[in-house]
């Protein structure tokens, strides 16, 4: 399963980028702004933080930020040992700044139809995949309470907000 894993991980983060065009792949000879854990990127924010010590939304990676976040790799009991295949878990953030001014930035507004645009896509029956199959239906989480955003505003005092898109028990892979 090793091995499997880059291909998985980019044909994710193609579709990603085709439902956000904004988002740099990692390769494209800019600096990206997809990235592959959510916790790391908490770390460098904070870190980030810290350096500025001014609440100032200036990162050294610049906005918005997509994380493609794939979880373990457990056996598909539904389709047989012999199969090979498995089932991973898979949430999508997407992550931009919150206006200081009336024009600039995202709200969260615009940040829900972010996530319910790549829901959509995926979702669709008529979108193949070469890598994995989506069997269930996504699970939008955008409200101003979930992880990242609750984090960012009361640890952080950010003006960074998310949302996600997830699919459990998840995608089903396999060789």
């Amino acid at each position: 399963m090793a091995d499997f894993y880059p291909a998985l991980t980019l044909e994710i983060f193609t579709a990603v980028h085709a439902v956000w065009p904004e988002i740099v792949l990692p390769g494209s000879g800019a600096q990206a702004t997809c990235f592959t854990s959510l916790s790391a990127l908490m770390v460098n924010i904070i870190e980030e933080q810290k350096a500025q010590n001014d609440g100032d939304s200036t990162y050294s990676t610049p906005l918005p930020w997509a994380v493609v976040d794939i979880g373990i790799f457990t056996p598909d009991q539904g389709w047989g040992v012999a199969s090979m295949l498995s089932r991973a878990p898979v949430t999508i953030w997407y992550i931009d700044a919150f206006p200081k001014s009336a024009t600039s930035g995202s709200n969260q507004k615009d940040i829900n139809a972010k996530a319910y645009d790549l829901a959509t896509y995926f979702d669709q029956t008529q979108n193949a995949f070469t890598n994995f199959q989506v069997i269930e239906k996504s699970a939008t989480d955008s409200g101003p309470d979930n992880a990242f955003n609750a984090y960012m505003r009361s640890a952080l005092k950010t003006n960074l907000i998310g949302a996600s898109v997830s699919w459990s028990p998840g995608f089903l892979v396999g060789p």
